[in-house]
């Protein structure tokens, strides 16, 4: 076993447009987007007087190194009231830098605030690899906002594209958006992410079990429960931030046609494809059948705390991952020493006889 820690168009146009409306007020993002997850952690409420709460709130997000799309240089950011679902138009007392696009204004736009050198996925301890890997960079973007008081808390929003087209599980998904969201609880009920400790994208090894750690640290001591999920798409008119309103969950993803691909089954129900994930821990085992494919898997990870005595949820945090199949040399069976070698206890009493 391996181990290693809505606007409708025709049918034929809409892959077009999409990265046409991508591209027209931002860089354009050839498909490379492998996978991420958004963050946040709540501060004080020592901001402005009309916008005293201070998050903290993060995008982390995973390109792909193998394309020559050009990084992005911000993360355009929408926050939403949760009473109401409507996007708050954020001024310079929020956040020095919004911007507007696609006819929205006040929208969170986070300058890059870190960028990994391409990286190597970790592969299993004295293992060599055959077949592809999925080198990748690791962006990060970090704002703290000023928000008004609020009863119930904001979402924040990230939406943008596009994914790497060469995803097995999905369907046509260079033309589909990353999105991600996180719950920001109002002050009443301070809270920080849960953190994964690994990262988003890795090697697994054709037709033999890998184990990786999914898991995550929560700086407040709440519970955590891991699941499988769906992975979100587009959000709002083909990729711009939604204009009025955003109520979760985001649109769900289309699984290629055909294979049995679902949450559940990121590989496919064919024989010799398997994933499973602990709730408590949060450790997968993968085991999928076929070298060069890539897959696409959400974990989420929930949060909860005990409140008067009583367990409440109090958000949930999206990684969005890549898996991609390599062929590994076969698991070594265990040497033992011959049995003539092998260490023996005995016991003794009074009156026994040796022989």
């Amino acid at each position: 076993m391996k181990t290693t820690l809505p606007f409708r168009v025709l049918n034929w146009l809409r892959p077009l447009l999409v990265l046409l409306a991508l591209g027209a007020g931002h860089v354009a993002q050839a498909a490379h987007l492998l996978g991420g997850e958004m963050t946040y952690r709540y501060l004080d409420a020592n901001g402005p007087a009309s916008a005293p709460l201070r998050y903290e709130l993060t995008v982390t997000l995973y390109n792909n190194c193998g394309t020559s799309a050009t990084l992005r240089t911000t993360a355009s950011v929408g926050i939403y009231d949760q009473a109401t679902n409507a996007r708050l138009e954020l001024t310079a007392t929020n956040y020095l830098n919004t911007e507007t696009y696609a006819g929205q204004r006040g929208i969170l736009s986070i300058p890059q605030t870190t960028v990994s050198d391409c990286l190597s996925p970790p592969i299993p301890p004295g293992c060599t690899i055959t077949g592809p890997s999925l080198p990748y960079r690791v962006q990060k973007f970090v704002a703290v906002v000023n928000l008004p008081q609020s009863a119930k808390g904001y979402y924040a929003l990230f939406t943008d594209g596009n994914r790497n087209n060469d995803v097995t599980n999905l369907n046509r998904p260079g033309t589909e958006a990353l999105t991600l969201y996180v719950a920001l609880q109002p002050p009443q009920l301070p809270n920080h992410s849960p953190v994964f400790s690994d990262v988003a994208v890795a090697v697994i090894c054709a037709n033999d079990t890998t184990i990786l750690l999914n898991n995550a640290v929560d700086a407040d001591g709440d519970r955590l429960v891991y699941t499988f999920w769906q992975p979100y798409g587009l959000v709002g008119d083909l990729g711009a931030l939604p204009l009025g309103s955003f109520a979760p969950p985001p649109r769900l993803l289309a699984y290629a046609p055909g294979r049995g691909y679902s949450a559940a089954t990121p590989f496919g129900t064919a024989a010799g494809n398997y994933a499973a994930l602990d709730p408590a821990t949060g450790i997968a085992k993968y085991l999928a059948s076929t070298p060069g494919s890539k897959y696409v898997v959400a974990v989420d990870v929930s949060e909860y705390r005990t409140i008067n005595g009583q367990e409440v949820l109090l958000g949930t945090t999206r990684r969005d991952l890549q898996l991609v199949v390599a062929q590994c040399p076969d698991t070594k069976a265990p040497a033992l020493p011959p049995p003539a070698v092998l260490a023996r206890n005995y016991t003794v009493e009074a009156g026994n006889r040796l022989s």
